[in-house]
């Protein structure tokens, strides 16, 4: 059973995630609190295994909560599910070691699946709230780490990609790392899909189209081999890009 403390201090919006939540077979809403103050406080008595906050609350702030969980070295995983799409409060809450990111508009399906994701060991991030805290900044990725991501999106193994570029596989899957922490995202792929959104601000346009692969494509008839190559730049939104859910990742 995952042990689940909620704060939120919309008091309606609070009872009904309480309800819904409890409806899954496993999770168990062990305590909910008005305001984080309180929600840090029943931290320490209801031994909870993930603390699902929300961001702006009285007294104690959820990313506040969530700094001083990180002092305790309380062992639950905080997760914060908001309305607020703002590139400084995702970066504080990655700096702060939350686990997940979401959007209070998701279904509360989709949430209880996060919360079994982030309760398993992985990260759960919202890309749309990951692209929204780079769009309007600079390309927070340096040469070396957008090079390794360049190769990683074409597929290649970290192996592969240290014999490349003459480098040792530890130090690869360090920039590969580096790269999706820096970004938000949740696994090379995700990070990958937004340097290249984030690429047209760049004058030096570094990460080009991934070489053509082949793809085989069992559901034809004909069995034939097609050809796949993404492009650099998309004209379609974040959301229809990255499909709107969030993906998960495991450190």
């Amino acid at each position: 059973m995952i042990r689940v403390l909620l704060a939120e201090d919309q008091a309606l919006l609070r009872g009904a995630l309480v309800n819904l939540l409890n409806l899954e077979s496993d999770i168990d809403v062990v305590g909910a609190a008005e305001n984080g103050a309180l929600a840090l406080k029943l931290a320490s008595s209801c031994n909870p295994d993930i603390v699902l906050t929300d961001i702006e609350m009285p007294e104690l702030s959820g990313l506040d909560l969530a700094a001083k969980l990180k002092a305790a070295e309380h062992p639950a995983k905080v997760m914060v599910v908001t309305t607020f799409a703002r590139a400084g409060f995702l970066r504080r809450a990655l700096a702060l070691g939350v686990r997940g990111y979401l959007l209070k508009e998701m279904p509360v399906e989709k949430l209880a699946e996060a919360i079994r994701t982030v309760h398993s060991g992985a990260k759960v991030i919202a890309p749309e709230l990951a692209l929204e805290a780079w769009k309007e900044e600079d390309d927070p990725l340096s040469e070396r780490e957008r090079a390794v991501l360049q190769l990683a999106g074409e597929g290649m193994a970290s192996a592969d990609i240290a014999e490349r570029l003459h480098l040792s596989n530890g130090t690869v899957r360090n920039y590969l790392s580096e790269a999706i922490g820096k970004l938000g995202s949740a696994n090379r792929i995700e990070a990958y899909r937004l340097a290249l959104i984030l690429t047209p601000n760049r004058s030096d346009n570094s990460l080009p189209n991934p070489r053509p692969r082949r793809i085989l494509t069992p559901n034809r008839s004909d069995n034939c081999v097609a050809e796949f190559a993404p492009s650099s730049t998309y004209s379609c939104t974040p959301s229809s890009l990255l499909n709107s859910a969030p993906c998960s990742h495991t450190d």
